[in-house]
Order: structure tokens, then sequence, then C-alpha cells
């Protein structure tokens, strides 16, 4: 039935020509008239509780909607917009009731069954969701926007097939769809699919190049598919769209991970005031921090940052758990990680877990992972409970260790990967302890941290770098560093120099470890030894010319030149890795932040590692690891004897080639191989921390 032609009815047609130009001002002004003209008007009502909707007044929107409702109660749009007013006030048990008695009266109005299906999703009833979306899609079959929010229910309801499944029907009746697109490139950067995800992003940012979040996500993408020059660009290009948007901080990350130091301490710089309530912003330049040398007071800023922000507020309200009596119980020792997964982190734990007297501690690991894999499954069985952490919040997770009744919490890896240092803030167990992290967290809620006696020596001179300091007590193992022996690896062979003439020195570590001083000393370490050759592989980072050019164009300043460097691509299995040191002669250990699985790696193959062994624990990993191997004569302590002691190694072929041939089996015979004796030493002090005996503060 048309409305009468009332002054009233044509200020509200007016009012709501505004509204669709997107005028709200205007149209709320209107709507105001008609209300003080007659203040029960249910169209003036809606229409204002729309306009409040749409300007996120929700209260205002509930409050107009309601009386809207009151003065035409069969009105179905009216109870529909009530009802999504309700659910976005996180009211949506209200909401669902008001739908049904909409959908009472309009059963055929598919916009009810949209509305029903995303206040079910808020009720956290998914498979309801999906029934009332499912129904919006029968009564529009070619509605692209309702195929899209059926695929992102099922998603929810992780049922990927589905979800994918509907955004590529929302696809096909619209190929422009922005939301189906975004959707299509998350499910396939999900499941792995890198070039898809590519692809659906890169029509995403065709169809809306200035969305800084589609861009950083087709970064992300390039980032899985090694395309790293394209990863920056897009990093850049969403920086550039919304400088406060989070890809200015994956940018810095990148160019952590990629050994562009310099770009990328500027762009953890220039991200700074946009990301200091980020915790995760401090936390990874503290771990940027780690690969460069002289950082000392820009780390001790950092951790002094990440704790006086984000974990003092939490101290102030928690209190730790007080210390059960050990006697005539197991002790409950808690692990926490975003590496419990194929990592070395689990490969280094995982003996350890293997070899606990289970008659004595009860061991409980808590994931912060999404998609467990075989290793996963591996450390569950050697665990006493797995729990997946990644669905809940540091309170949430704290209060389930709490719940646990942990006597010992196991941070690993702390500043590293998704890990979450401030689970520690809420003092979640009566001890704390930092693990497997080469340096300080500068947080008081941790109690320890482990090394042993030559990460951290117990005398020496006064310590010149920031990460020789520590808020927590540091408490040593006879021995540090574990690994499993490597089963199924290739037989050593001779020495390369003998056949070559020459020396092949490699280095098979992340480039984030090649800084700019580890590429001048190696360069003078080629120039002073004209015959030489450097092979650098990492997976198959080099691959990528980004990342080629720029370790190329380093040595090239030095007067090393491409002929004498091979910059290796392959991304093999682990066997055919192993068998690249077949080529080589010497390994080469970065500085500051020395090697650990590579090295080890590089000794099982017979390949001794020289090391530049500086003041820092990151700095002394490779002496820890050569030390227990018996090849102290392979430490160094400066520039000048790394390279005095190469040259002097160098000069004797045959004692390398004996070198090699022997030295598998004493990497084998050593500590670091030995997973009984190292855990009986562990457990020893767990035990020891729980009652605080013999248990000396390191002096500072």
């Amino acid at each position: 039935m048309p409305r009468p032609d009332t002054p009233l009815n044509q200020r509200l047609d007016t009012a709501v020509a505004h509204y669709r130009a997107g005028d709200l001002a205007q149209a709320e002004a209107l709507c105001a008239l008609a209300l003080a003209d007659q203040p029960d008007h249910a169209r003036a009502l809606h229409l204002a509780g729309v306009i409040a909707k749409q300007n996120g007044q929700m209260q205002a929107a509930c409050d107009f909607l309601a009386r809207a409702n009151q003065a035409e109660a069969h009105n179905p749009f009216i109870l529909r917009d009530l009802a999504e007013a309700m659910r976005l006030a996180g009211r949506p048990e209200q909401a669902l009731s008001l739908l049904e008695q909409a959908i009472h009266r309009a059963p055929e109005l598919p916009d009810l069954f949209s509305a029903l299906g995303l206040t079910c999703e808020a009720l956290g009833q998914i498979d309801a969701a999906i029934r009332a979306h499912s129904r919006t899609v029968e009564l529009l079959p070619q509605h692209a926007g309702a195929q899209n929010i059926l695929g992102s229910a099922y998603r929810k309801a992780g049922d990927l097939v589905e979800a994918k499944r509907h955004f590529e029907a929302a696809l096909a009746l619209d190929p422009r769809l922005a939301d189906a697109l975004y959707n299509l490139g998350n499910i396939a950067l999900e499941t792995g699919q890198y070039e898809a995800a590519i692809a659906a992003y890169s029509r995403y940012v065709e169809v809306d190049p200035n969305n800084a979040q589609g861009w950083n996500n087709l970064a992300a993408a390039c980032l899985k598919n090694r395309a790293y020059a394209r990863a920056i660009a897009c990093f850049d290009t969403a920086v550039r769209i919304q400088p406060t948007h989070p890809a200015a901080l994956n940018l810095a990350i990148t160019l952590t991970h990629l050994g562009r130091h310099e770009d990328a301490l500027a762009a953890f710089e220039r991200c700074r005031e946009a990301q200091a309530s980020n915790p995760n912003y401090w936390r990874y330049y503290a771990m940027a921090l780690l690969y460069l040398p002289d950082t000392d007071a820009a780390l001790r800023s950092v951790l002094h940052e990440l704790d006086q922000r984000f974990a003092a507020p939490i101290y102030a309200q928690a209190t730790k758990p007080s210390t059960k009596p050990l006697a005539g119980r197991k002790l409950r020792i808690g692990y926490v990680s975003s590496d419990f997964r194929e990592h070395p982190v689990a490969r280094n734990l995982l003996p350890v877990l293997q070899q606990h007297d289970r008659a004595r501690f009860e061991l409980y690991l808590y994931a912060n992972i999404s998609a467990p894999d075989a290793m996963s499954e591996r450390l569950m069985a050697a665990s006493d409970q797995f729990r997946l952490i990644s669905q809940l919040n540091d309170t949430q997770a704290a209060a389930q260790i709490r719940e646990d009744e942990i006597d010992v919490l196991v941070i690993l890896a702390w500043r590293f990967d998704v890990n979450r240092p401030l689970i520690a803030a809420h003092r979640a167990a009566p001890v704390c302890v930092n693990f497997h992290d080469p340096g300080t967290t500068g947080m008081s809620g941790f109690d320890y941290v482990i090394a042993d006696s030559i990460l951290v020596p117990k005398r020496g001179p006064a310590p010149k770098r920031g990460t020789r300091w520590f808020s927590e007590r540091v408490v040593r193992l006879p021995s540090y560093y574990l690994h499993q022996t490597i089963s199924d690896t290739p037989p050593i062979q001779e020495l390369p120099a003998l056949q070559n003439g020459y020396l092949t020195f490699a280095s098979f570590n992340n480039p984030a470890k090649l800084n700019p001083a580890v590429i001048a000393l190696w360069s003078q370490l080629l120039n002073v030894l004209p015959a030489s050759r450097l092979i650098l592989k990492y997976k198959d980072l080099f691959a990528d010319a980004y990342v080629r050019e720029n370790i190329a164009v380093q040595f090239a300043r030095h007067g090393i030149h491409a002929d004498r460097l091979t910059l290796d691509s392959a991304d093999e299995s682990a066997a055919d890795h192993l068998s690249r040191y077949h080529a080589v002669d010497i390994s080469l250990d970065p500085f500051p932040f020395n090697g650990s699985t590579t090295s080890f790696e590089s000794l099982w193959m017979g390949v001794p590692v020289l090391t530049l062994a500086g003041e820092a624990m990151v700095s002394r990993w490779g002496a820890t690891i050569l030390t227990r191997v018996g090849l102290r004569e392979w430490i160094t302590d400066s520039e000048s004897s790394f390279l005095q002691t190469a040259q002097t190694l160098a000069t004797d072929l045959p004692r390398l080639a004996a070198l090699r041939r022997s030295l598998r089996s004493q990497v084998e015979a050593s500590s670091l191989c030995d997973a009984p004796r190292y855990t009986r030493h562990w457990e020893r002090l767990l035990r020891c921390l729980c009652d605080g005996k013999n248990i000396t503060r390191q002096k500072h």
C-alpha cells in the first residue's frame, strides 16, 4: 500500500535518499525533525535506529528500533534490524528470540535467515548457523554474498572443503566479490596451497587496491611461496596505505629473517609508535637484536619496555602458587612452546621427554600450535597431557596451568616464532624457567634461565654485552646441548680438499645470522686463502634473486667475486641435505648468533666447525657444542685468532682428513647424544629448583 503523501513522509523520503547517498548526518537530522513532530512514528524510528546502528551507536539503535517495533509490531524488517542491533550490542540471546518471531511472520524473507545465521554464530551454534545460511542460499540461489557467508560459517566449523566450495560458488556468480576472494585466499593459505593463495589475494587487491590487509595477506602468501622480493613490495604497499597497519611489523620481521639487518632495524624504529602497544613488537625486536653485534643498550631497552609495559601490570595482580611438599608424589613439569611440531626445539626436547622417569615426573605440554603434525604426535605419546592453547589468551592459558597444578613451568625459546613469554607474568606455577633461548627475558616473572658453564661461565671478565645480563637466576646443566643421533644418514666421504686442491668452507645457517660483521670476517678468510671457496645454503632460500643478490653484493664489497661463492638453493630431503657436506672441508659458525642444529649436523657428517666465541650466551653456542666433542682448538675468541686458527688448520690436510673420518664416532660418544644421562641431570636440576637446594644466584 502506498504511503500517504504527507509532509512527514516527504521529509522521511528525503532522509532515506540522504541515507542511501551516505549522508548520514543529514538523514539523522531529518529523522530528528520527524520525531519531534510525531515521536511514535514507526518509519522515523526505524530509520533513526538504522542510522544509529551504522554509526556504531548500538544502545541508541536498540532504543529507537524497540520503539519502532512497539509502534508497528507486525513489521519483520524492524524485527530484523532490532535483532541485528541486539547482536552487535552483545545481546545475541535476545536477537535470536526476535528473529524467531520475524521468521514466523515472514518465513520466505532471506534477510531474516542471514541475520539468524550470524546470530547463531555469535552464540557459538555453528551447525544452526550453517542451516540458517543454507536456507538463505536456497531462497537466493544467485546471490554471491549469501554463498560467501555460508562458506564463512563452514570455515568456522572447520570444514574447509565445503567452505572453499561456497567461496568458489560466490565467485562464479560475482568474480569481483572482494570478501569471497579474501576468504578463498585465507583457505588456500591455511591449507598450504600458496600459489592459489597468491592468485586469490592478487585478484582481491585488484578489486580493492587500497585495502592494507589484502596486501599484507598477499605478502604472507608470497613469503610462504619464497617469493621474497614480491613479499617485501606487498608489505611496503600495505604500509604506504596504512602506516599503522601490522604489516609494518611484519616487514621488519621479514627483513630480519632475510638478513637485511640495517633495513630491518629501520623498519622496527619506523613502526615503534604504532606498534608500541603490541607485546609481539618488543619480543620480535628482541629477537632481531640478537643477530647483531654491539646491541647492548638497544636490547636492554627493548627488554625493559616488554617487562614494564606488559608484564608489570600483570605482576601487580598475580600471586604465585605456593610450593607443595615433594615427598611421596610426582613432580609436574609443564613445557610451553609454539614449536611442538617439526622444529629443532621439538627435536631437542623429544629425547628428554622419552627418557623422563615417569614414576617420578608428570609431563604436561602446552602447545601454541594450530595444526599438529607427526612430530606433535610423537610429543603427545611422550607426555601425560598435550594441551592446545592457541585458542586461549595468556590469562586463560595461565589459568589452565594453575588448574593442572604445575610445579615447574618451562617456557621454551620465548622470543622466537609465536611463543608467549607473558604467560610467565601470570605466575601460573611456583617456579618458571627460561630454556632454549640464548639470552635473558628481562622479566621478573621468570625465576631461572638454563645454561652450562661454557654458555655462561661462572668466572671471567666483566660482561660487556647486555645479553650477558640476566634478570633470572642462572642455573647450569653439566652439558646444555642435546641432539638425537641421526639415522639413515649418508656415509662420510673423504676430505674434498685432497682432490680439489683447495679448501671449501660452508655455512648452512639461516641468512639472518649473516650480518655485515660475519660477511666481512669470512671475506677476510677467503682473501687470506685465495684459492678457497665458500658455500652458503639454507633450505631453498637462495633460489630467490632478492636474497641471493643481497648476499652476493655484500661479499663483492670485500672483493669476493661470484666464482668463489656458491649459493645453493636446493630444497631437498634431510638425507640429501646432509650429503651436501660431502663437498665441505670446514664449516664456519656465524656470530654473535651461533648455529646449533646446523653445527651438530656438520659435525655428524665429519665436518668440523670453526667458531668465534663472544661473551654473550648467544655467541657461545658453538663453543659449548665443540667442547663436548673435544674440539676446543676450533674455538677462537677474536677475529685475529679466528683467521690464524683457520690458516693453521687449513695447512694440515692429513690431520683434517683423519678428523673427518673419526668425528661422527666422537659426536656419538659425547654428551651431545647421551639422552639418558642428560635427562637424569635435568631431572635432578628440576627437583632442586622446586626445593631451592644447591641453587646460588649468578653474580652479575
